[in-house]
């Protein structure tokens, strides 16, 4: 499953020809995806899910085996939903995952959301209609209550620096309310 219609991953990468790729977004995300893609040309297995409060039941519809592991792709999706919503949403996403299903998903550091220096930045976002409202220092703690084991969580600036791009070195984990962001894969046990 791949939450975020206007990732292209399905279509630009090579996939394997029995991989399907379920998409969840907004239905108007999807549609105008839809539109771009047959303009393109592009052929892809991929089923669009409109994230709706009945989005479970289209996937299951859609042709989604819970029972058989899988890859869950949350790009850009948990920092932009209100604690309430990104708890429901690991709660159902682990409703629909069998023992070794995979989730990899980025996270912004809890300061994110208070930083004085990101001001400008969340005003952007907040004007957008996409205002980041989930930041966690522990994403392993949050991943973990919803039966995932963090198998690798690196910061933004480790990745950076690992495929040579020129980056800070990370604020160590320790260090309360510095600025951080997470990238997280974890393992449904």
């Amino acid at each position: 499953a791949l939450m975020g219609g206007a990732d292209t991953r399905a279509l630009r990468l090579a996939l394997p020809a029995d991989l399907i790729c379920y998409e969840l977004d907004a239905a108007a995300v999807l549609a105008r995806k839809q539109t771009l893609v047959a303009i393109a040309g592009a052929n892809a297995q991929r089923r669009p899910i409109a994230l709706d409060e009945g989005w479970p039941t289209a996937l299951v519809a859609a042709g989604w085996d819970a029972a058989r592991p899988s890859l869950w792709l949350l790009d850009g999706v948990l920092a932009f939903r209100s604690p309430g919503e990104a708890h429901a949403l690991l709660h159902r996403i682990a409703s629909l995952s069998a023992r070794g299903t995979r989730l990899a998903t980025d996270l912004p550091g809890a300061a994110t959301l208070t930083h004085p220096a990101l001001a400008p930045l969340r005003a952007a976002f907040t004007a957008m209609g996409a205002a980041w409202q989930l930041g966690t220092d522990e994403p392993e703690s949050l991943l973990r209550a919803y039966g995932f084991a963090a198998s690798r969580v690196e910061s933004v600036e480790e990745v950076a620096r690992a495929l040579g791009l020129d980056a800070p070195p990370p604020p160590p984990r320790s260090r309360r309310g510095a600025l951080r962001s997470f990238l997280v894969e974890a393992i449904r046990r």
